[in-house]
């Protein structure tokens, strides 16, 4: 569906996140968000299935869409990146905090790497190495920045996969678009991982199961294609980031 044309605007970066009943992480990212994105003209969307919901922040760049029915993050963020008015998408948990500089070095590093469809930020659980993941040979971004064009052309989160596992398959669907994946020098997020419900239950297995059955036949291709297409050479785990 076509972008209504009221909400073209000259955003550089659309923040989108999902948040339920965290409201302390919350306000955690948020004031990250604003402290070490600019100069960068941002805005931020966020999913918030939290009962009561959160407050409005009274600031035009940030819009709160209701999730009451908490329809599950590949659904909730594929919202966010529906109303989305930057140019450049980034995707972020609630407990969170960005880094200094995470923003406009990532946009500058994606201007520069046109053959780089999705880059994936630095991240770390509470305290360094900093990291980049892969699995079945594949690197993916746990947390990442994608252009809103090739965001669209592929259809965003995979929503069969509704939270574990929906990074994984934006990755597969962004090697399926012939574009690689690569680390972001510079682009770092702190990871507090907060326990929640969802954690807890079987519903992360479950999430894992439906990615693995889903996409086990193209495992092979996706690690082939994670290995050729053309993208810089960088580390998988740093101690300080490469600059």
């Amino acid at each position: 569906m076509p972008l209504d044309p009221a909400l073209l605007t000259d955003y550089d970066l659309t923040v989108i996140t999902g948040t339920v009943d965290r409201p302390a992480y919350f306000k955690k990212m948020l004031v990250s968000i604003e402290t070490h994105t600019p100069p960068v003209k941002w805005e931020l969307i966020v999913a918030d299935g939290s009962r009561p919901a959160l407050k409005k922040t009274g600031a035009d760049n940030v819009t709160l869409l209701a999730d009451q029915a908490r329809m599950g993050f590949s659904k909730a963020l594929n919202r966010c990146a529906r109303r989305a008015r930057g140019r450049w998408i980034a995707w972020l948990n609630d407990d969170v905090e960005v880094q200094p500089g995470w923003a406009d070095r990532a946009i500058q590093f994606m201007d520069a790497h046109p053959e780089v469809g999705l880059g994936a930020f630095y991240w770390c659980d509470k305290r360094p190495p900093w990291k980049v993941e892969q699995a079945w040979g594949i690197v993916y971004a746990n947390f990442g920045i994608i252009s809103r064009s090739l965001g669209d052309r592929i259809g965003w989160f995979d929503e069969e996969i509704r939270m574990y596992g929906a990074d994984m398959a934006l990755t597969f669907r962004v090697l399926k678009a012939g574009k690689s994946v690569s680390p972001v020098p510079g682009a770092r997020i702190l990871h507090h991982r907060a326990d929640d419900a969802f954690r807890r239950s079987n519903a992360t297995d479950q999430s894992y199961k439906r990615l693995v059955s889903k996409y086990n036949p193209w495992l092979g291709e996706l690690s082939r294609l994670s290995r050729t297409l053309p993208k810089p050479s960088l580390p998988l785990v740093i101690a300080v980031e490469p600059s």
